[in-house]
Formats: structure tokens, sequence, C-alpha cells
């Protein structure tokens, strides 16, 4: 007990071989085994008083075009036919399955996309089928509808890719364009230290016939990163040319793909800014890669094919083609770097 204890210790302190203190005051209480307790200091959380920079951000073609867009550019995503909607093809007798009546939407246009990617242009033929068998299935397609890419492929691989700048001799077809010739959903970043819509607005205008009659661009200024995916670059006979699959729905006649119509869809959807945007990135990637590098040399246009359109017996059809003025990439390419 605490009293047998006390008197022990007592005797041991007469003999001398211990010495008794009283406990401080407020150890008293303690226990004989209890561990004293550090003091804590007390934590604040710091005090943020910088300003963040809310005006540098990552934005796309897109977002230009269509201000309150959010959605990323990711390769082989068709989102430029979004509004129209993920349509079944209409169920008519096999006799009139045609590429007019084929699925629409972007989910038909990626899986159109994604066929392009993977064929090999020159060999396109070899297990053709049983890739469109596969990819259709993925994607819910009918078997009927089988024929009817293979007559596609077909028709885009071999249509001529002529226009008003290019004769028929000159032009190249996709059926000649080998892998190593052709480089697929290339991505690139242009950074911008300032773009403004009135400055864009005003370059694309002076210097870009098909913007004239456009309305106004309308964006928050972007300083940060602009960022793409070309769906096709390659090279023929020592020139460079970008390449755009639409798969757009003009009509179901082949008169609904004139030159006149593919230019109202073009304006319709502002596929000006993407061209101009997509040569600007390839103009900076050939100044980095050909030491003689001439744009008026090298660089060969920009072509956007709409898939529905093109026969491979008329050379041109369902093809839009353009090669931007110098002047008109010279001064994107200063606005993107200086903001002027």
């Amino acid at each position: 007990s605490n009293a047998e204890l006390q008197a022990r210790l007592s005797q041991l302190s007469d003999t001398g071989s211990i010495a008794l203190s009283e406990l401080p005051q407020g150890e008293q209480q303690r226990g004989l085994f209890d561990q004293p307790q550090p003091e804590l200091p007390e934590y604040q959380a710091r005090q943020f008083n910088r300003r963040l920079r809310r005006d540098w951000r990552i934005s796309s073609y897109s977002a230009l075009v269509s201000h309150h867009s959010t959605a990323p550019p990711l390769p082989g995503l068709d989102l430029e036919v979004i509004d129209e909607q993920d349509l079944p093809a209409v169920e008519q007798d096999e006799a009139v399955h045609n590429i007019f009546n084929f699925h629409k939407g972007a989910q038909a246009g990626t899986f159109l996309h994604e066929l392009f990617e993977e064929i090999d242009f020159t060999d396109h033929r070899n297990n053709l089928t049983p890739l469109l068998e596969q990819k259709s299935q993925v994607a819910g397609y009918e078997e009927h509808w089988i024929p009817v890419l293979e007559q596609l492929l077909d028709d885009v691989l071999y249509t001529r890719l002529s226009s008003t700048w290019l004769a028929p001799e000159k032009a190249p077809c996709l059926a000649d364009i080998a892998n190593a010739k052709r480089l697929v959903e290339m991505e690139f970043m242009l950074p911008s230290q300032g773009l403004t819509a009135n400055k864009l607005n005003q370059i694309i205008r002076l210097h870009d016939p098909l913007s004239r009659p456009a309305g106004d661009l309308v964006f928050d200024d972007l300083k940060g990163m602009l960022k793409g995916f070309i769906d096709l670059i390659f090279e023929y006979q020592g020139r460079y040319y970008i390449l755009d699959y639409k798969s757009n729905h003009l009509g179901s006649q082949p008169e609904d793909y004139t030159v006149e119509a593919l230019e109202v869809a073009m304006l319709e959807h502002r596929y000006d800014l993407q061209y101009q945007l997509y040569t600007l990135a390839l103009h900076r990637l050939l100044q980095t890669r050909l030491p003689d590098y001439d744009y008026e040399i090298h660089f060969g246009g920009v072509f956007y094919l709409f898939l529905r359109g093109m026969k491979a017996d008329s050379a041109g059809s369902g093809v839009f083609h353009c090669r931007p003025a110098l002047e008109l990439v010279e001064q994107l390419d200063q606005l993107f770097r200086e903001g002027r």
C-alpha cells in the first residue's frame, strides 16, 4: 500500500541511503507512470495574397469558333458534325444503300476517320473486309454497309485531288501516297502571347477571300497554348499538304457537293480558321525540318475531303482545296508570337 511504501522510504532516508523531497506543485496529481505531455504549437494556414493568372489556358480551334465550347481536342474525334446528331441510317431496300444514307453525326464521322487512319492507301484492299467487319460490329453498324464502305474507300483513294488551283495531271491521288510519305494525326501546340479576336478577324479577312463574308469570331483573349490535331500531312513530289476528312452530310445527290456547296459548308463551320491554324502549325514545323524551306515551293496547300461527295471517276469531286497566302501565314505567326 501507499502507507507501507511511504514508511519503508522513510526508513531508508533515515539511514542516509536515499533522500526524499516533495513533488513540485502540479506534478503531484500525475500518476507514477504518466508521461508528461509536450506543449503542441498552434498551426495556422498561410494567407495567399498573390494574384492568379486566370487568362493563361489551353484552347483549341473548336473553342475559338464556339465561344462556350469546353470539348478538348482529341485525335480522330469528329466533333465538327456533332450538330448532325448521331442519326442512324434510314433503313431502305438493300439496292439503295449508299454513302448518302449511311449513319450521320460525330460517331459516324469518327468511325470514318479511323478507317483512313488504319488502312494502307497503296494496298487498302489487303484484309479490308475483315477490318470492316470488325469495326462495324464494334460500332453497331449492320453488315450490309460493308460494300458501301468498300466503295467509299475506293472513291476517296482514287479521286484525283484537283481543283482550280491544281490541274489533274499535277494533282495527287491518295492511292499513290505510301505510308512513309504521310503523318497521321499530328498533334501541335501553338504558344500565344495574346491572341485577340479583333486582330485575328482583321488578318484573316484581309488575306483570305473565304473568310471575308464570315461573321466575327468572338472569344476571350488567349494567353497560353492553342492545341490541335491534323488528320493527315503528306508529301507529294516535293510539296507538303494538309488533308482533313469531313463526313458532313450536305445532301443525297452528287450535285449537293459542288465547289459552291463545299464553300458554303466551309464557312458555316468556320473551317477557314481551322485550315489557317493548321497551315501555321505545318509552316513552323517545316521551318525547323527543311534547311532550304520556302513556303511558296514546299507548301502545296490544304485539302478538305467531303467524303460523301467523292467519286473516283470525277476528278476533284467533293474536294475543297486552297493555299493560304504567305502574308496571312506570316501575320498569324507574328500575332501568336507577339500578340499584335
